[in-house]
């Protein structure tokens, strides 16, 4: 079936209390750690970091560097990056999925590429229907209650990827189009921290979601030249 807007992935905002594994408690550390500090920030740092609005295609090679940065102190191994557009015939899902939670188990990001449309922010300026985003997810966890829904909880860097990242983007200052001109090096680290880990009381900041992903499904394919394909 030939459709230009499969239904995207059902994302949520983190609430704070989620008990995840690893814990968010963790992922924040993590983040703080590996985040710039003070007076060396630069704005090649807040471009590694964040993807401005209405700016660059980069989003696959910023995920990959940041899954790299991020993996624990002293690993070997590779970040994973699977392909979830594979007919499952050929590679069960459930495999993959089982991958990606021994991958968070072991606290190494995993990289998840998928049509713009389908895996990224719901309003998000990158929405062609036709190319690709990428996010890390770094956690998992299920809801509470019989039934509870299993959800991936994912980074993206993308600040204007829904209405909660343009608030907090706009709160601080930040432009239409392109990172911020001529901050100094405290005014760009507040922009990452601000914008990663949160200031507010908030355990993480807004680039931070829920994914609740259809594990029995592929991910659509992209075809660049006659729309996308599921």
């Amino acid at each position: 079936m030939d459709t230009s807007k499969p239904t995207p992935i059902e994302q949520k905002q983190l609430k704070g209390d989620e008990v995840t594994k690893p814990k968010l408690a963790e992922l924040r550390a993590l983040f703080e750690k590996r985040l710039p500090q003070g007076k060396d920030t630069t704005s090649k740092d807040l471009e590694e970091w964040l993807q401005c609005p209405n700016y660059g295609g980069d989003c696959e090679q910023r995920a990959t560097a940041l899954a790299w940065k991020l993996l624990p102190e002293g690993s070997k191994v590779k970040p994973k990056a699977p392909d979830f557009t594979t007919d499952p015939k050929f590679a069960p899902l459930s495999g993959k999925w089982d991958s990606v939670k021994a991958s968070l188990d072991t606290n190494a990001p995993v990289i998840v590429k998928g049509l713009d449309t389908f895996l990224g922010g719901d309003q998000s300026s990158f929405n062609s229907g036709t190319s690709h985003h990428v996010v890390l997810f770094l956690a998992y966890g299920k809801e509470d209650g019989v039934g509870g829904g299993e959800y991936f909880v994912g980074f993206d860097p993308d600040v204007n990827a829904t209405a909660a990242t343009w608030a907090a983007w706009e709160g601080l200052g930040g432009p239409a189009k392109g990172p911020p001109p001529g901050l100094d090096a405290a005014k760009l680290n507040k922009f990452i921290s601000d914008m990663v880990v949160a200031t507010s009381g908030q355990v993480l900041g807004t680039l931070f979601r829920k994914y609740y992903v259809d594990k029995s499904k592929v991910f659509p394919k992209i075809d660049r030249f006659a729309g996308t394909k599921v």
